[in-house]
């Protein structure tokens, strides 16, 4: 089964999870102590693994007095996410903005295609008390534009607002509906019925949007028509046609049967033995909002906003409490650029959507199932280098920057990867928009920051909670932060030692302790300075978190958090490109549709998301080796393109050793079936040398409608490198007679 790939993946969240909320909160206090309350600070250091960049206001890294520094900002941010997940903090609305998505999905067959097995055509309009409603509803057939267009009226290419603003209603009378002869959709019989011209029947042209494969608008007959039956819409269709369709304001109206409205399309469904609209749009197969947004689809329980352990030590101005916990800047001493000062990497710094259900929502559900279920929180596993997103300006291009950025002398570093990609898209003039552009200014990896936290009044499991969010729970040798632009690139990659925690002890007071009755802790001797050790701290949170759940250390969300904090070892680095490199890949015809075909095979059942921790588990093909072409800074290491201990290599990675050429996922080959189900694969540089040819077993893919036998000559793409064998689409068959 073929894994969906991401830059990023997520410390999941359960049906089953509670917010931790301390059974202290009401105590937290500035003017008396908590029992056995500790104030004091923290030292520590951060080693930049790979090139870090943080802006600042001058798009340079952030610079006090000519030093480096890490802002207290994004530390106390950094810090705080771990926290909120290892301590089991709600997903408020204040953390977790919520969402609707518009669904529209021809691949989900049991899904959105099953409800769209009954659309509707219909006049749209209200009622005397403004409620909206439809009326004179039936189902609409088909009419060509081939068709239309021998009244002259070409509208292929215009929206349904166009239509009916240059056309208006048009009234007519038609033949029949009858299917087309010979005529096949998708090489499949054309079961649709179509309406022409000049026939008896009554009826309307039922205008809808265009898209380029689209051939087809409707027509709605009187006679099929109900002239009775008022259909209710609700608020939930009605809000989601007007959110996804307001455009609808703009088509004129028109009066039939002294009805006024306007022609949409809409679905039915019974509740209570009555009909109602469950989906509006303008178009035969329209969008709705899905079901679940974010919010809805988060456990009710993580919903529940109780104040949680992040809230009572870093504050809340919700539950009115003081932040216990001041973070520093973390200043360098040995920092040094990437490159020589001023010089940059110019790239697309682009965010993953959640409308991509494939990654953001559980066990291969969409937003649109009921009980469909958040992933988790979103973390970028760490690299072991950078790996940036490929961009080279061509002569015409550098000179439009200069043009553009005339004050700017710097030089910027620009990348290929090894199949000379260029990820960066242009428009249909082959432009590129500038304004899309990020700079990247790096210090070098190697780097290291010093910060200083200081803490007030914490009880020991809440000094202990901070440590773990630093330190991931005890894992501080194995496990980096991320912090910075470009973490899904592989920048930002941060270490942390040298954490020295020196607090203060202070004895509660006798009695209540109210503001009047609490000591004067300004004095320099009013506590006894010691020094805690990482270890005992840590143990008094995880006493407090087994206790909440007893499962905790073994559950999914601190499993998968560390194992992404530990990321990728230089052996196993597996390429996940980005978001954008996806996108302009796409548009320049690189690859196919990756986003679809996720979506598609997640609705066969033939692919999944995986959690990390499973990823280096399973046999990956060889790193792709998309990385600096032209410029390889100081510090860059490349991985070997297998794996150094032979004896455990696949027979395929063997072979592709021998042949010296790699087989790769995505890409398409010339071939010949040969008997025992093995196929010889020629190497695209020189298909005609075929002591280069890599002969190997392999396996056809389920829903591959090419079924080859031995001796055709074949056209395929790989979809899936397993140990022995591959996976593959019979894309043409050339069968020799």
């Amino acid at each position: 089964m073929a894994i969906i790939k991401s830059a990023y993946n997520f410390a999941p969240v359960e049906a089953k999870d509670e917010v931790f909320s301390p059974i202290w909160k009401d105590q937290v206090s500035f003017d008396a102590p908590l029992k056995d309350a500790y104030s004091g600070s923290i030292t520590y250091q951060l080693k930049a693994e790979t090139p870090v960049f943080v802006k600042g206001h001058d798009g340079h890294f952030t610079q006090m007095n000519g030093r480096y520094f890490i802002p207290a900002t994004t530390l106390k941010g950094c810090f705080r996410s771990v926290l909120e997940i290892i301590s089991y903090g709600h997903l408020g609305e204040k953390r977790v903005k919520d969402q609707t998505f518009p669904y529209r999905n021809l691949q989900d067959s049991k899904g959105y295609m099953a409800a769209m097995r009954e659309v509707y055509c219909g006049w749209l309009g209200f009622d005397q008390n403004h409620h909206p409603i439809i009326r004179y509803f039936g189902k609409p057939h088909h009419i060509s534009y081939k068709e239309l267009s021998v009244r002259n009226r070409n509208i292929q290419n215009l929206t349904v607002v166009q239509k009916y603003n240059k056309l208006g209603y048009i009234y007519d009378k038609f033949t029949q509906p009858a299917k087309m002869q010979n005529s096949q959709q998708r090489n499949r019989p054309d079961n649709r019925l179509f309406c022409k011209f000049g026939g008896l029947l009554g009826g309307f042209v039922v205008f809808s949007g265009t898209i380029s494969s689209k051939r087809s608008d409707f027509v709605l007959l009187e006679k099929e028509m109900n002239p009775s039956d008022t259909l209710q819409i609700d608020n939930k269709a009605w809000s989601s046609f007007q959110e996804l369709y307001n455009e609808y304001e703009q088509i004129p109206n028109y009066t039939y049967n002294q009805f006024t409205g306007k022609l949409v399309f809409f679905t039915m469904e019974e509740e209570n033995g009555q009909k109602k609209v469950k989906t509006l749009g303008l178009n035969y197969l329209h969008k709705y909002i899905a079901q679940k947004t974010i919010r809805t689809a988060i456990p009710d329980n993580l919903r529940n906003e109780k104040p949680d352990l992040a809230d009572v030590m870093f504050g809340s101005e919700k539950y009115k409490l003081k932040g216990r916990v001041q973070f520093g800047h973390a200043f360098s001493q040995n920092a040094e650029l990437l490159y020589k000062s001023g010089d940059s990497i110019i790239t697309v710094l682009d965010s993953p959507k959640a409308s991509f259900y494939p990654t953001y929502v559980q066990q291969g559900k969409t937003w649109d199932h009921s009980n469909a279920l958040i992933s988790g929180y979103k973390r970028y596993p760490i690299k072991p280098h950078f790996n940036i997103a490929a961009f080279n300006l061509d002569e015409r291009d550098q000179n439009k920057y200069a043009m553009r950025f005339p004050s700017e002398t710097e030089q910027l570093h620009q990348f290929l990867d090894s199949k000379k990609n260029n990820y960066i898209p242009k428009n249909d003039n082959n432009e590129i928009n500038f304004d899309t552009l990020s700079k990247l200014r790096p210090l070098k990896d190697g780097s290291i920051f010093t910060g200083r936290i200081v803490f007030f009044n914490l009880k020991k499991e809440e000094l202990g909670a901070l440590i773990s969010s630093m330190t991931f729970i005890g894992h501080e040798e194995e496990c980096k932060h991320s912090i910075g632009a470009g973490k899904a690139m592989g920048f930002g990659a941060m270490s942390i030692s040298h954490i020295e925690i020196k607090k203060k002890e202070y004895p509660a007071p006798k009695g209540d302790a109210t503001p009047e009755k609490a000591p004067d802790y300004s004095t320099t001797d009013a506590g006894k300075e010691q020094t805690m050790t990482v270890k005992a701290l840590v143990d008094t949170f995880k006493e407090i978190m087994i206790k909440h759940n007893p499962n905790w250390e073994n559950s999914a969300r601190i499993k998968e958090l560390i194992a992404m904090a530990k990321g990728f070892s230089k052996e196993e680095l597996i390429e996940f490109i980005t978001p954008m490199q996806l996108k302009t890949l796409l548009a320049n015809g690189k690859i196919g549709n990756e986003f679809s075909q996720a979506k598609l095979q997640l609705h066969k059942g033939t692919a999944y998301f995986p959690h990390f921790s499973e990823i280096g588990k399973r046999d990956q093909s060889r790193p792709s080796d998309n990385h600096a072409a032209n410029t390889r800074p100081a510090g860059f290491n490349r991985p070997s393109n297998l794996h150094a201990n032979k004896n455990q290599t696949p027979r395929i990675q063997d072979l592709e050793r021998q042949k010296g050429w790699i087989l790769e996922t995505e890409e398409e080959y010339n071939g010949i079936i040969k008997e025992n189900q093995t196929i010889g694969i020629n190497n695209p540089d020189d298909g005609r040398d075929y002591s280069r040819t890599i002969y190997c077993r392999y396996e056809i893919d389920e829903f591959c409608r090419n079924k080859p036998i031995p001796g055709d000559r074949v056209r395929i793409s790989i979809l899936e490198k397993e140990k022995n064998q591959l996976i593959i689409n019979v894309l043409s068959i050339n069968r020799r007679k």
